[in-house]
Parts: C-alpha cells; sequence; structure tokens
C-alpha cells in the first residue's frame, strides 16, 4: 500500500469531518438567534 495515498485518504477523512462539524456548530449557532 502507497504511504502518500493513505495520507490523503487520511486527510480527507479529517476534512470532511470537520466541515460536517463546522456546519452542526452553526446551525446550532442560528438556532439560538
Amino acid at each position: 500500500m502507497d504511504t502518500r495515498c493513505l495520507i490523503s485518504a487520511l486527510l480527507l477523512l479529517k476534512l470532511n469531518f470537520s466541515v460536517q462539524l463546522i456546519i452542526q456548530s452553526w446551525r446550532t449557532y442560528e438556532k439560538n438567534l
């Protein structure tokens, strides 16, 4: 298995998770307004 491929896949997962987290907190923030 290529190490770079594995690392980029992990980075994509991390990025996707961060984006979902930001969207969730933004929605919660909008509800509180």
